[in-house]
């Protein structure tokens, strides 16, 4: 459903939160380290590196915001110009940076000249071609970054002979082959980007030879083969993203001794195996773990229980097995936890993490889950998100649970559980459980509540006017049930539904005329019930539900002899409704509101004219294209 979706969707975002946090805050202090050594001259410019960055901008083609067009010319001072930062010593260009201006163009060769250039960031625009040759002859620069433009080819190994380099940032961008060795040539790197471009190949062991690198970032960027021991080797880091590639393989099992890492991430690749006690015996300051969706087995080792520091553990999407060790507790400061997915089968879980106290997240959605949800659930003040979907627990949910006042989302499809009061509650979805009794009447104090999902049960009785009351409501799903009773008319008061979903129920009566109202509505289903009487006309206000068919009705739709049913009403059909064939059973209610088809006097329509009338063969081609 879109409003679960939507929710969802938020929290795969959070997933990446702390390893952006973590990046943004290395770059800006690199830019901060160079602001503090570099002032701008003001008195006169090199012509040197002036005719380099003419050269530069007569290579740009986009200027959106005229920075460059406007200001770098020669009438004012090189180190006057927007972007550029000279050096007091020998008045050349030290610093280049042009991020977030929206350029486009190509690199010339010219650029390298600049041979004082010590920093140049290019991030977020849109350059193309490839990297020249000539820029291998800035060796002062310490720190580069060309992410998020378009740039091709082979990564170049001239890198390799910027020995004061300390930050390369290639990412999101088309660069191709494999990771060039000379990169490890590298003593003085502390963050190495790659993220998001289509290399080949695997990590070479000889990245261990970085002995300062702190960031590694290798994540969507077509890499495969085994994850190497040397990753582990470098005292220094403390990021490694290496998700969405094709690593496989298992992880290392020799003893880790890492102090300054704090994120882990090898989601979305083909890694099998169990995880190591080893690996996770010294990561005293491992902050974020995120091993989902690979193919991992076994246990989770007690030893990571150890990893104290942990906010955020990820590992949904496996083949995990058996208990959870009670350490789990251990991890005070988790806030984020991602099990689901796996194959638990440990009825004691919950109990075992509802002594988290800081947990805000806790996703365990079809992770074998047994038996009844403990009330010391309830301990977890903080959460926000729970996802027990798609288990075997049973019971009733415990009063306890009420206590969670900041609590979401709440997700416990396809169980055989009831429901408590929670206020902060914006989406509960309890679909194809085993539920049983009547809709509870406490579901009209959750008064934020955006969405509520019943549907696929066993629930009686009548849909009682305790809904209403939730003036947040925006999809209601009551489908699949055995409802009586008719359809309150005060939902047609609910202005912020979109969807409303009461189909397959023992629902009688005529349909209220008040949801002819609900003019923002997107679907309504009340299919299969016992409702009578007549749609009005007022159905027309509902203007977002509605198809909008235009053209002629085919007449060749006259030979589908076995068409027994037919509505189009309330759509900007034209022409002459056919009239032989299975359109002698329809009435004039299948054509309603379509004020430009004529026909015989039993539609209901204009009678059509006798001369002038063309068909369109492009329209009657396209009429049902949308049904």
């Amino acid at each position: 459903m879109r409003g679960k979706a939507a929710a969802i969707n938020q929290i795969h975002k959070q997933l990446s939160f702390l390893k952006l946090r973590y990046h943004l805050a290395a770059s800006r202090r690199h830019v901060e380290r160079f602001a503090a050594t570099m002032v701008a001259d003001r008195v006169t410019s090199n012509t040197i590196d002036q005719d380099a960055l003419l050269a530069l901008k007569n290579h740009i083609v986009d200027d959106p915001q005229n920075l460059l067009n406007n200001n770098w010319t020669t009438a004012t001072s090189v180190c006057d110009w927007v972007g550029v930062t000279c050096g007091t010593r020998h008045r050349r260009v030290r610093a280049l940076n042009l991020s977030h201006m929206g350029l486009s163009g190509t690199i010339p060769p010219h650029l390298g000249n600049l041979s004082f250039l010590g920093f140049t960031s290019l991030f977020n625009n849109s350059f193309r071609g490839s990297l020249p040759d000539e820029l291998a002859k800035l060796r002062r620069l310490k720190y580069i970054s060309v992410q998020h433009n378009y740039f091709g080819g082979e990564i170049p190994s001239w890198f390799g002979s910027f020995t004061r380099l300390r930050t390369l940032s290639l990412a999101n961008n088309s660069f191709t082959g494999a990771i060039p060795p000379s990169l490890f040539r590298l003593s003085e790197l502390d963050g190495l980007d790659l993220s998001y471009n289509d290399l080949q190949g695997n990590i070479p062991g000889e990245i261990g030879k970085l002995p300062k690198l702190r960031i590694l970032y290798l994540s969507h960027t077509g890499l495969s083969g085994s994850i190497p021991y040397a990753v582990f080797n470098i005292s220094s880091l403390q990021d490694i993203d290496a998700s969405g590639n094709m690593f496989s393989g298992s992880l290392p099992s020799a003893n880790v001794t890492m102090s300054s890492l704090r994120m882990i991430d090898f989601g979305f690749n083909n890694l099998t195996g169990s995880l190591p006690s080893s690996l996770f015996s010294n990561l005293p300051n491992l902050e974020a773990l995120h091993l989902s969706w690979n193919q991992f087995h076994g246990q989770i080792p007690a030893a990571l229980y150890g990893c104290i520091q942990l906010k955020l553990l990820s590992l949904s999407y496996n083949n995990f097995e058996g208990k959870i060790h009670k350490d789990i507790k251990n991890l005070t400061a988790l806030e984020w936890l991602y099990l689901g997915y796996n194959k638990f089968n440990d009825a004691e879980m919950l109990s075992s993490i509802s002594d988290l106290p800081s947990l805000e997240l806790l996703n365990l959605e079809k992770s074998g889950l047994t038996g009844l949800i403990p009330s010391s659930i309830g301990n977890l003040t903080l959460l926000r998100y729970i996802g027990l979907m798609d288990n075997k627990l049973t019971g009733t949910i415990p009063p306890e649970i009420g206590n969670l006042v900041n609590l979401e989302i709440i997700t416990l499809s396809i169980n055989r559980i009831g429901i408590g009061n929670l206020s902060n509650l914006a989406l509960l979805s309890l679909d194809e459980n085993d539920l049983r009794g009547t809709i509870p009447t406490t579901i009209g104090k959750l008064k934020k509540l955006q969405s509520l999902g019943f549907s696929v049960n066993n629930l009686e009785g009548s849909i009682q006017s305790d809904l209403c009351d939730v003036e947040s409501l925006a999809f209601l799903y009551l489908g699949g049930n055995k409802l009586v009773g008719s359809i309150p008319s005060c939902l047609g008061n609910v202005n912020s539904l979109r969807d409303l979903s009461v189909g397959e129920n023992n629902l009688t009566s005529t349909i209220p005329s008040t949801l002819w109202s609900l003019k923002d509505i997107q679907q309504l289903e009340l299919s299969s019930n016992y409702l009578s009487g007549s749609l009005p006309l007022d159905i027309s206000n509902l203007k977002v539900v509605r198809n909008n068919l235009s053209g002629e009705i085919p007449k060749d739709m006259e030979k589908l002899k076995y068409l027994k049913y037919f509505n189009v009403s309330f759509n900007g059909l034209q022409g002459e409704i056919p009239s032989g064939g299975p359109f002698k059973m329809f009435s004039a209610q299948s054509f309603l509101g379509n004020e430009a088809l004529c026909g015989s006097p039993q539609m209901q329509v204009q009678p059509c004219k006798t001369r002038g009338r063309q068909r369109s063969k492009k329209a009657s081609a396209n009429v049902f294209k949308y049904i």
